[in-house]
């Protein structure tokens, strides 16, 4: 907020259309809709407090500057879809899917992968700087260890750099080279955040508990790793059988 807002003086200053900018500000750095709707909750309770004082008479933020929020059907990649996207993607972005399937990054943290965070010597990748101020330590897996290890540098800071202007993914750029991915393999209703998912439920399938998930997905809370469990129908239809009347 104060990133955005420093060269506002006075709060009266601050407009609905403000608002409404500072909206799609977020939206840029990469935060999903529904943190921006908890970032308006909290400018509208400091304004509140504000007129409850006296310094101002309207609240700027009103309702319908919300995003309305939809209930999403989260899932997990199924093997025959993986097969697909890594078909149809190209080859210099098949290393960031590779990423994704084996770490369960978020998509902010692979793009800001830098070398700084890549620990060959003891396979760790060490990300400091994270959604939370969580500190993530994973362990590379030999498929990791192996593509770090052989990927060539750049001479950027960053691991995976646009090949079109040698820079690092802009969000708005990494996204429409997934959505392409998507449509050429048929992958619909898919998120790049579900890849994060599906090394949740892949995780909780191998038996790993729960409590281990979660630090590996650097969840502060373990309400939030349910979300990213998932069991396939048949594991589910075999569960429930054997429930089935013994008469």
């Amino acid at each position: 907020m104060k990133e955005y807002f420093h060269k506002k003086i006075f709060i009266d200053d601050v407009k609905p259309d403000d608002i409404e900018k500072f909206k799609m500000y977020l939206i840029t750095e990469d935060r999903s809709k529904t943190t921006v709707n908890r970032y308006l909750e909290i400018l509208s309770k400091m304004f509140n407090i504000a007129i409850d004082n006296e310094w101002i008479n309207k609240n700027p933020i009103k309702k319908n500057l919300k995003f309305p929020i939809k209930n999403y059907t989260v899932r997990y990649l199924k093997d025959e879809e993986e097969k697909r996207l890594f078909k149809a993607c190209p080859d210099y972005f098949k290393p960031i899917l590779v990423v994704a399937l084996n770490t369960g990054l978020r998509k902010a943290n692979i793009r800001t992968l830098t070398w700084d965070n890549i620990n060959l010597d003891f396979r760790i990748i060490d990300i400091t700087e994270n959604k939370g101020n969580k500190h993530i330590k994973i362990y590379m897996n030999d498929e990791l260890f192996n593509l770090f290890k052989q990927y060539p540098k750049t001479g950027s800071k960053y691991v995976f750099t646009n090949p079109k202007t040698g820079n690092i993914y802009s969000n708005t750029g990494m996204k429409r080279i997934w959505d392409k991915i998507k449509e050429d393999a048929h992958v619909s209703n898919f998120r790049f955040h579900d890849l994060r998912h599906t090394v949740g439920t892949r995780l909780a399938q191998a038996n790993v508990p729960v409590p281990v998930i979660k630090e590996l997905l650097a969840h502060s809370d373990i309400k939030t790793t349910m979300r990213y469990i998932h069991t396939v129908s048949e594991e589910m239809e075999a569960a429930m059988s054997v429930l089935n009347s013994r008469h």
